[in-house]
């Protein structure tokens, strides 16, 4: 099966029109990563809450609870940046102490499994 990438040349970047394949030949999305996230943290005996705060936009999409420890998580399409808004509330969540982990892949879902089993 061969595939064929299409890409839109901005002054700033250069990224592709379709965004990587999954595992099972389907575009991988923002929200198909957040479901892995989901399964993955479930497994573990976790939640991961969808984080909304009513007048408070930028904040993180989830809320990963594990062990008695609470994780921010920003999620993003492949190769998707964050916004200004989200980099002034990652920064903000900073200095109150929490790490904001922004997932853009199935392979940082692993690195992010992977810190919170052994922190």
């Amino acid at each position: 099966m061969s595939l064929i990438r299409v890409y839109i040349v901005s002054t700033k970047i250069l990224f592709p029109l379709f965004p990587p394949i999954n595992h099972w030949g389907e575009f991988m999305t923002e929200k198909y990563i957040e479901k892995h996230l989901r399964n993955e943290v479930k497994k573990l005996g976790g939640r991961a809450f969808k984080f909304s705060s009513p007048g408070n936009n930028g904040v993180p999409d989830r809320i990963v609870l594990y062990q008695g420890r609470c994780f921010f998580v920003e999620l993003k399409k492949p190769g998707e940046e964050l916004r200004p808004l989200q980099k002034v509330m990652v920064k903000q969540f900073k200095k109150l102490g929490f790490k904001v982990y922004i997932i853009d892949s199935i392979e940082k879902v692993r690195v992010f499994i992977d810190e919170i089993c052994t922190t």
